[in-house]
């Protein structure tokens, strides 16, 4: 019979990738880690990890499968101990949020901030994750909550799909380029211009098939899968750089002055949602649906205004 704690144990140990630091994180002793996965993998008669001495610990497919499948089970409990042990109906536990770069400096930061304030026993953690291999972050249970950009609308039922908002392209260059006019552009000038693009499988479909669409190629200046490089780039060169996301403030990295004004041709808008695994049983207080209601808020209140044109 499967136990709550061999579980919990089981979870730390994968989350952390070592049984020291799983036992230090839930505050207990090490050997009562191994005695739980121990008896775990004779009770399913199954090999959960693979032990490597000097580098911890790592799932084995069979560990992924028993992780998947219990992760939710941790925080349910959790949920509804406090239902009942807590009278002002507080939340606790690990919430991860996995989210591509971008997000960790718009919308991450401020719904973390919120969500502290309402929910300071909750231990919030970040992913950043590719838009290429996302989905397989829910698939793995690697995170909770997976904030991402899609370009067609989610319809896998395996997952729960929250819609923040239909985002407009804009195109990212420094303060007194030639296209700098207040004003939005067109992809006919912005053309005329080289480009960075971001290396990120569906960003590069959506960016470079804008112009495809309307018989343009504008030239390489070169590829980045980080935002905030490709920033630090535009602010000290005349190369353009479609953005979805733009910084609250009009500087780069380096200082520089930056201006991202929206694109003034109809272009496809992908979409920004929320998403988790489905929930079978949902909570009335679940830390998943509480995050993506705080991310709702901010759109909504338009203090997203900031960073998306939406």
């Amino acid at each position: 019979m499967l136990k709550f704690d061999h579980i919990r144990h089981f979870i730390a140990t994968a989350e952390t990738g070592s049984i020291k630091d799983a036992a230090e994180k839930i505050r207990i002793s090490p050997t009562s880690i191994r005695h739980s996965i121990e008896k775990l993998e004779s009770g399913l008669n199954a090999t959960l990890f693979v032990r490597r001495p000097s580098e911890g610990v790592s799932l084995t497919n069979d560990g992924y499968r028993l992780l998947e499948r219990t992760t939710h089970l941790i925080s349910d409990v959790e949920d509804i101990e406090s239902l009942f042990i807590t009278s002002k109906r507080k939340l606790r536990g690990n919430l991860i949020i996995g989210c591509q770069e971008g997000l960790t400096w718009s919308l991450v930061p401020r719904a973390i901030e919120l969500m502290n304030q309402a929910h300071p026993d909750v231990n919030i953690s970040v992913k950043t994750v590719w838009m290429e291999t996302q989905f397989e972050t829910l698939e793995k249970a690697e995170v909770d909550v997976l904030l991402t950009f899609t370009l067609e609308e989610v319809k896998d039922k395996r997952y729960q799909a929250h819609v923040l908002c239909r985002p407009q392209a804009c195109a990212m260059m420094r303060k007194g380029h030639d296209l700098d006019t207040g004003k939005p552009v067109k992809l006919s000038d912005l053309a005329n211009y080289p480009h960075i693009f971001i290396q990120d499988g569906p960003a590069m479909t959506l960016f470079s098939g804008m112009y495809q669409k309307v018989g343009l190629e504008p030239a390489i200046y070169m590829y980045s899968n980080i935002s905030t490089g490709a920033q630090s780039v535009v602010g000290r060169t005349d190369a353009i750089s479609l953005r979805i996301l733009r910084p609250a403030i009009g500087l780069t990295p380096l200082g520089d002055g930056m201006v991202v004004p929206m694109i003034k041709d109809k272009v496809q808008k992908p979409w920004l949602v929320a998403m988790t695994n489905k929930i079978k049983r949902p909570l009335a207080l679940d830390k998943r649906t509480e995050f993506i209601n705080i991310c709702h808020e901010l759109f909504d209140g338009g203090q997203m205004k900031k960073h998306i044109y939406y």
